[in-house]
């Protein structure tokens, strides 16, 4: 009898243990989401400051061959970059699976999108990446921003073409 109440107790223990793992395991996910959510709302409000308006609409409001860049534009290459730094962070965050991807698209897609498929902007980073010996790949100028704009279009299934004919 001893016996069957020490299995008994002992199953529930185990059962005991195994729970509260799996509780741990949702607290520390949802840990995360919040986390996440409080990254994305940080980054959104540092990116739709009044320092970066102009080159904002600049891109949002025009076509993919709108001149950015100077001297037909009205921004350096060092205002570009200024502007795609944020983007690249959360791209390499990213693909490090430490941002909510649905987060991360709802509040950046539709800037990231349009700003990828901007000529100047794409053409500056391939000059910068031909200056430097990583032209693909993880450690090449932009590449966060680069993969997350390409999964956002993804999502979308859009291609810049499409974004033009908005």
């Amino acid at each position: 009898m001893k016996k069957l109440r020490w299995e008994y107790l002992k199953r529930a223990l185990d059962l005991l243990v195994i729970v509260s793992i799996i509780f741990a395991g949702i607290q520390l996910s949802n840990s995360w989401k919040v986390d996440s959510a409080k990254f994305i709302y940080e980054i959104g409000k540092d990116l739709n400051n009044n320092a970066f308006d102009k080159i904002t609409s600049a891109i949002d409001d025009n076509k993919s061959t709108f001149k950015l860049l100077k001297p037909d534009g009205e921004f350096s290459p060092n205002d570009i970059e200024t502007y795609l730094n944020g983007y690249d962070f959360v791209g390499n965050l990213n693909n490090d699976n430490l941002v909510d991807m649905r987060l991360a698209y709802d509040e950046f897609s539709y800037d990231v999108e349009k700003a990828f498929c901007n000529n100047d902007i794409r053409q500056h980073i391939r000059d910068l990446r031909s200056k430097d010996k990583d032209k693909t790949g993880p450690n090449s100028f932009y590449w966060g921003f680069t993969t997350l704009a390409e999964q956002f279009l993804k999502r979308d299934n859009k291609t810049c073409v499409d974004l033009d004919k908005q």
